[in-house]
């Protein structure tokens, strides 16, 4: 197994988080990549080593935003094992995709579409759809010990995330990325969302303190 050469690790997260930050603000086709070694303060002509080009600077830096949905995915969906494990769990979910980051990329996908119409529906299937999979599986792993009472998971997943942060998502995207969320709003969606979520699917007798009655 080859090792990645330490220098180029270094690079790649100077440039990547700066290559984001432009394309986000000026779009594609605005952006030299002598602005983005300007930015990351390293030299064009190492850029170019890394990346080769800019289509593929831009295709690693989507990637790199893309895992962080994954890893949530793979990991954090797995810990959820009880109602009470709900309300914490989308905190940590909405903190990540309202994060500038990610906000910033869901922006440029759009905006780029024309550009790059492989991308969007790519990380569709990467992040989106991959941790309400991940949810819905966790959902799925209390129906069968008794304690929510649903029948299709993957909706209860679509419903739950909606209810908890699709209101903050929506306000987000159409701000600049660098805007902070209310968090104080975004708090009170979520455990208004949990509650009337348990509210719909635990079964009498499994009432948690965050449901009502």
């Amino acid at each position: 197994m080859s090792r990645v050469d330490p220098r180029v690790s270094r690079t790649r997260d100077r440039v990547l988080p700066a290559a984001l930050a432009l394309f986000v603000q000026r779009g594609f086709d605005q952006v030299t990549v002598e602005d983005i070694a300007a930015a990351a303060g390293v030299a064009t002509k190492t850029v170019f080593n890394v990346f080769i080009s800019k289509e593929r600077l831009f295709l690693d830096v989507v990637e790199s935003v893309v895992s962080t949905a994954e890893a949530w995915a793979a990991t954090q969906a797995a810990e959820v094992e009880r109602p009470e494990d709900l309300a914490e769990a989308m905190t940590q979910l909405a903190a990540t995709l309202l994060s500038p980051r990610v906000l910033g990329l869901r922006q440029l996908l759009v905006s780029e579409l024309a550009r790059f119409p492989a991308l969007a529906p790519d990380y569709y299937q990467r992040a989106p759809r991959r941790v309400l999979d991940s949810l819905a599986e966790a959902l799925g792993r209390m129906r069968d010990a008794g304690l929510l009472a649903l029948d299709d998971e993957r909706l209860a997943a679509e419903q739950l995330a909606f209810l908890t942060f699709g209101a903050s998502l929506d306000e987000a995207m159409l701000r600049p990325a660098a805007t902070p969320a209310d968090g104080s709003a975004v708090s009170r969606r979520i455990e208004s969302g949990v509650r009337v979520f348990l509210a719909a699917y635990q079964p009498p007798g499994h009432r948690t303190p965050s449901s009502p009655g």
